[in-house]
């Protein structure tokens, strides 16, 4: 099994105490006018020679750094700092992976004494190949000095990292993986990576929900469990809908689950339309007891339960975290939501980059994985005063 870094603290222990306030372990930075000189003189003999900056990467290969992009960093230009994700509409994540880029940029300012321009772009659902064709016109027109990808699905976009790549232009993913590319790492929650890891998100989902059950003397036995997510093909959904389903099976040998993991019941991401199809499951299908969602759909969930008179009868969690899901928590109408950061998991590739541009190190690890936080009744107060430090999280509430 292969070595992976986990970034923060673990983490069953996260789901056992229902609190999660994860905080990121760093590297002590050494002063600003150290790191910047370290890094301006390495970049301006580079660009004097007319040669580029190549570095080992945890992968086992290595990398040179674009000659375009060792001037731009002597000559302490601004750097473009991209993010391609393949669901910029959904509400909440691409504010919150915005927010945490811009948390870095300002990071990297203090540090580095370089101003670094961040964006999130994409496509509205998943759609390799105009996401490609948008990743490839960029790179064709310099318009990346490092750059980030969502790809879905991993194996469309090997070609492109590797273009990119191969043309100076450090790749890194994040929120999914391909691991067979040529990216120099990832940041993401462990959604399907290693199955048996304490921070695989559908353990973590299913522990937290085998503590609810024992805390409020409820049972999975014999009870229907609905499986609900956004995309049916995704990775990261299967992984989290096998994490939860394997794990909550061993506790309750007798619960029943209403498809495979990689066969749930697939309402997209379009807010109406998904609120639309589970309560059309749920007229359908009145004997459920639990619904369990691999994404945004938690909040569709809790408002069905909301709006059927359903609480205390019938139970649901999902994943993330926005305005929406909020008053759903406080009022009990879900028993948690499984909040994977993705301002975190922007926040770290941005770094993990300038730190690969500048100071010329790579990550230690090509996995980095992201400790998620589980909301609930009793400590969203916490969330609210967490994303109030994050500007432009979207994450607001009373």
């Amino acid at each position: 099994m292969k070595s992976r870094v986990i970034e923060s603290l673990a983490l069953i222990a996260t789901a056992a105490a229902l609190v999660g306030c994860s905080s990121s372990a760093a590297t002590p930075a050494p002063s600003m006018a150290t790191a910047t000189t370290t890094a301006t003189t390495a970049a301006s003999a580079a660009a004097t020679t007319g040669t580029s900056t190549t570095i080992k990467l945890p992968t086992g290969g290595t990398f040179t750094i674009s000659p375009r992009i060792v001037a731009k960093i002597a000559n302490k230009e601004a750097l473009n700092f991209v993010n391609s994700y393949p669901y910029i509409t959904i509400a909440g994540a691409s504010a919150q992976m915005q927010a945490g880029a811009e948390q870095a940029a300002a990071d990297i300012q203090t540090k580095y004494g370089v101003k670094v321009v961040t964006k999130v772009i994409g496509v509205a659902n998943p759609d390799a190949p105009t996401q490609i064709g948008q990743i490839t016109s960029g790179l064709n027109a310099n318009q990346y000095d490092c750059l980030a990808v969502d790809p879905n699905p991993p194996g469309a976009f090997t070609n492109t990292i590797k273009t990119a790549m191969d043309a100076g232009v450090p790749v890194f993913t994040v929120n999914g993986d391909t691991e067979t590319s040529a990216r120099i790492a990832t940041s993401m929650a462990d959604d399907n990576g290693e199955m048996d890891s304490p921070l695989q998100m559908g353990r973590i989902a299913a522990d937290y929900a085998i503590k609810w059950a024992t805390d409020n003397s409820q049972t999975f036995d014999g009870k229907k469990v609905a499986l609900i997510t956004g995309d049916a093909t995704a990775p990261w959904a299967q992984g989290r809908l096998k994490g939860f389903i394997d794990t909550l099976k061993a506790k309750y040998p007798t619960v029943q689950f209403s498809s495979t993991y990689d066969n749930a019941y697939m309402v997209g991401f379009d807010t109406a339309t998904v609120l639309s199809k589970v309560q059309s499951y749920w007229e359908g299908h009145q004997d459920t007891f639990f619904f369990y969602s691999s994404d945004w759909g938690g909040v569709q969930i809790g408002q069905v339960i909301q709006r059927n008179n359903l609480k205390g009868k019938v139970f649901g969690l999902g994943f993330n975290l926005n305005a929406a899901y909020v008053q759903l928590l406080k009022d009990d109408n879900l028993i948690g939501t499984i909040d994977q950061r993705y301002d975190l998991q922007s926040k770290n590739w941005v770094m993990m980059c300038a730190d690969l541009l500048f100071d010329h190190k790579a990550p230690t690890s090509q996995y980095n994985w992201v400790t998620p936080n589980i909301w609930n009744a009793k400590n969203i107060q916490e969330a609210l005063d967490l994303y109030s430090k994050i500007p432009n999280s979207g994450v607001t509430g009373s």
